[in-house]
Formats: C-alpha cells, structure tokens, sequence
C-alpha cells in the first residue's frame, strides 16, 4: 500500500476561501512524480490511497498511470463518516448504527445521498419517516446555495464559540460540510478525522476482506448520472479489497440526488481535465 499524504495543503487564515484550482496547481507535478516513479519501480501490484488534496486530480493522475481500480481517494470516506457522524448525532445514537454515504467532490460539492441512509433497528417506515424528519422538507437542487449561505454567516460571525453553536442548529447534511470548513477557517485543522478514513480505507485493504466504503476513483462508465456513463473521477460507494476496488455500488438514485451529483462530476472534470491528458488505464 502506498498512501500519498505530501504536498501543500489547505489554508487556515481566517477568511481565506478554499483554492481546489490553487492546489491543483501546486500539487499536480508531486502527484505526476510519484506515479512515474511507481510505475517504473513498483511491484504492479501496490494499492494507493490518495490523501492529498485536490484529492480527484491526485485519483485521476495516479489511475492514468498505475490503473484505475489500484487507486482510491479517501475524501469520500472522510465526510461518509461525517455525515454518518451528524446523524447519529441528531437522533441522539451511535455512529456505528448508521448506514449512508456522501459522494461527489471532496468538499463543498460533496452529495449527501439520503436515499442510502439506513439506521440499524429501523423498519422502512421508520427509516423513511426519520429521514424525512432530519431533512425537514429540503431537496437537493439548494443544496450548495445553502452552504454558500452558510459559510456567509459563519465568516460574518466574529466569535468562534457562537459560529459553532450555529452550525449545531443546521441540518446533518449541512453540518456535514459546514464543521469542518468552520475548523479549517478557525485556524484549526481535522487531522484525527483525516486520520481515521485513511486508516479504515488501510486495515480494509490489509486485512484481505471486501468491504463496502465511499472513495474517490477513475470510473469508465461503471455508474450513470443525468441519462449519461460517467468517465472521469467521482466519488461513489465501491467495493474495496486486498487488489483495490473492484465494483461501483451506486443505483439509479432520486432526481434531487442525481442532478446533484452530476453537477459534482462537471466540477470535477472541470479540475483535472486541464492536467491529465493520458486515458485511464482498464
């Protein structure tokens, strides 16, 4: 296993928007370096976990180079866990009860997919009505005006306490996206979060076992978004295993939900696209 986790990172001064195009830039010719080197040195069999942000453009350099299913980014992972975490924390549950993945981009245009929440002891009615009840009657299509909205608040809250007491009042998907952008411009960092996805994404490659996890990775049409195969990096729930992913989890999805996530792969493409000109390898 090779986990990349070098390269510059986000900012932390208060006020200071997140740069996915700045980053790109700085970190484009470490990704490049370290695929090069791995494809002439390594053994053809590593499995790499791409840490680095802009974690797509670090999936999409690597896969181009090592093969596609050899590559997976952690960002996915890391708000699953968020928004498994939020919910938990709304119904007053633990964590391990809850079921449910965020796709899309690692960030702001991460796609809470609430049709695949589940939570442990729930029958389907329950399950509906609670999901319901934690979205409060909102769909998808406002989503990234909402955190536009949000983060306006928050910046224009000067003390750090009360900002964070706001965002305890928000939705679990909101929340999900919002509380760590809020440590981030706290000066703060979430590395024991970052920590935790990177080393459960590690023991599940290690310890030889399939399991169901969210990811970054280079698709080739494995899942379908707005009526069309998505070619490109996404974020989706895969199989993940001792050799890498080997199958996309991801079913015909909600409107709210797939549009979402349709504008999120664009984006995307709209990043890496400009950097990496080799086709994915099969």
């Amino acid at each position: 296993m090779i986990v990349v986790a070098s390269g510059a990172t986000i900012g932390t001064r208060p006020g200071q928007p997140v740069d996915r195009a700045a980053l790109a830039q700085a970190n484009h010719a470490m990704f490049a370096a370290y695929a090069d080197a791995l494809a002439e040195h390594g053994s053809g069999d590593e499995v790499v976990i791409v840490v680095t942000n802009p974690v797509e453009l670090g999936v999409a350099t690597m896969a181009a180079r090592l093969g596609r299913h050899r590559v997976i980014g952690m960002g996915a992972w890391l708000d699953t866990l968020r928004f498994r975490r939020e919910i938990a924390h709304s119904l007053g549950v633990r964590r391990q009860r809850v079921g449910g993945f965020i796709a899309g981009q690692h960030g702001d245009d991460a796609v809470p997919l609430w049709s695949t929440v589940r939570v442990r002891g729930l029958v389907a009615g329950e399950r509906r009505r609670t999901v319901a009840s934690l979205r409060a009657g909102r769909a998808l299509a406002g989503f990234p005006d909402e955190i536009a909205a949000a983060q306006a608040r928050l910046l224009a809250e000067r003390d750090t306490g009360r900002a964070f007491a706001m965002v305890e009042g928000w939705p679990p998907d909101l929340r999900t996206v919002t509380r760590p952008w809020l440590t981030h411009q706290s000066g703060a960092r979430t590395a024991v979060g970052t920590a935790n996805a990177t080393v459960d994404l590690i023991r599940a490659i290690a310890e030889g076992r399939e399991i169901v996890m969210a990811g970054q990775v280079a698709l080739a049409g494995e899942a379908q978004l707005a009526g069309a195969p998505v070619h490109g990096v996404l974020g989706v729930p895969v199989v993940l295993g001792p050799e890498g992913w080997t199958e996309v989890l991801l079913g015909e999805l909600p409107p709210d939900e797939d549009a979402l996530l349709a504008r999120s792969a664009r984006r995307i493409a709209a990043t890496v696209e400009p950097y990496v000109t080799e086709g994915t390898q099969a």
